[in-house]
């Protein structure tokens, strides 16, 4: 139960969106775990870790962090328990990170083709003059972005799941000093930057909750370290938080079909003052432009109110649909934006759109 955050967080949500890329998606947690069920035979936690990167590589990069943090966690926990020798964590420390290091040059030099997006965002890599400074603004950036989407609640909860396992682990450990306190301190820190894996080191990072998600990994294993040994308190936040996560899945749900239903409704209503304006569209195949956004249904409204990362969740349909519509349904001619199309005259004005049109070319400006 405490390991729900990995795949029931609000950002690994929006995967499951994705008809074709989902299992794909899923696939790269696997990969990422997959290598430590061989950790105890070497040579095949190492061979298994370099190919299931590679693999992991391949299917989608938002999972790179997973596996620095299980090894991290890992290493911390026979480290603050004192059930391996420090030579022995040394040794599994340079393995796990040696094969992540060997998994991502291969697949940079012989598979990864450097370039710029439609999102906007880019594979370069940061270069060593701003490596520093650019790995500072990709994670402000990115808890920036997760502080505005969680809702207080949340946030609360996760403060108290950190500060029960820091406690924890400071009493049950077996060191002596403030050392107890600070490492699972630096772990926390170490865990939560590890989430964004190695986006932060690329000049234009994506930021979309579907690239957010190894914060969800994050949340899982210092949930799975502290109920292991912390109790009933401890069981009580954890179940807690995901009593959370649960309940806003199926609002996330209701959110994506009340979208649905207010997008088609829209385009309905809009075909409908189309069709009494130009019955007969004047003999013509006209030209129709559509300008801005419909926003969001009354529902992801009011669910936004409480879980503001909904309307980063619920797709903004920026006239996709609309064209749909127009040009495949109703037989429509898109049109582009064309000079002086901000002076044809208004012939219809309603609470959802604006009509202008010359008789022979048609923008439509929707409101939101």
């Amino acid at each position: 139960m405490a390991a729900l955050p990995l795949g029931l967080s609000p950002y690994f949500l929006e995967n499951y969106s994705y008809k074709f890329d989902a299992p794909y998606m899923a696939l790269s947690v696997l990969l990422s775990v997959l290598p430590f069920l061989f950790v105890k035979t070497k040579k095949a936690f190492v061979f298994v870790s370099i190919i299931s990167l590679l693999g992991m590589c391949m299917t989608y990069q938002a999972s790179s962090g997973i596996y620095l943090m299980i090894a991290a966690a890992l290493a911390f926990v026979d480290w603050n328990y004192h059930k391996k020798a420090g030579k022995e964590l040394l040794v599994f420390a340079a393995r796990s990170f040696g094969s992540f290091v060997i998994a991502l040059v291969f697949f940079r030099l012989v598979f990864m083709v450097n370039g710029t997006t439609g999102h906007g965002v880019s594979t370069e890599v940061l270069p060593p003059e701003r490596l520093l400074s650019g790995v500072i603004k990709n994670l402000t950036s990115c808890f920036t972005l997760i502080n505005a989407d969680f809702g207080v609640v949340w946030k609360l909860l996760m403060a108290v799941i950190c500060v029960l396992f820091v406690a924890d682990a400071a009493k049950r450990s077996a060191r002596k000093g403030a050392i107890r306190f600070i490492a699972p301190c630096l772990l926390t820190a170490f865990l939560c930057a590890a989430s964004y894996g190695v986006y932060i080191i690329l000049e234009n990072p994506l930021f979309a909750p579907r690239a957010l998600y190894g914060f969800g990994a994050c949340i899982a294993i210092i949930s799975v370290c502290l109920v292991r040994s912390g109790g009933k308190p401890a069981l009580a936040g954890v179940i807690a938080l995901n009593w959370c996560f649960f309940v806003f899945a199926f609002s996330y749900g209701n959110a994506l079909a009340d979208q649905k239903r207010y997008t088609h409704f829209r385009a309905e209503l809009l075909l409908s003052d189309l069709n009494a304006l130009f019955p007969g569209r004047n003999g013509n195949d006209m030209e129709i432009h559509l300008e801005n956004n419909i926003g969001f249904g009354p529902l992801t409204e009011n669910i936004a109110r409480h879980y503001p990362v909904i309307k980063r969740l619920v797709p903004l349909n920026r006239l996709y649909q609309f064209d749909k519509y127009m040009t495949e349904y109703f037989r429509w001619e898109k049109g582009k934006t064309w000079e002086g199309s901000g002076s044809l005259p208004v012939i219809f004005d309603s609470y959802y759109h604006v009509i202008k049109s010359d008789g022979k070319r048609i923008v439509v400006s929707l409101k939101e």
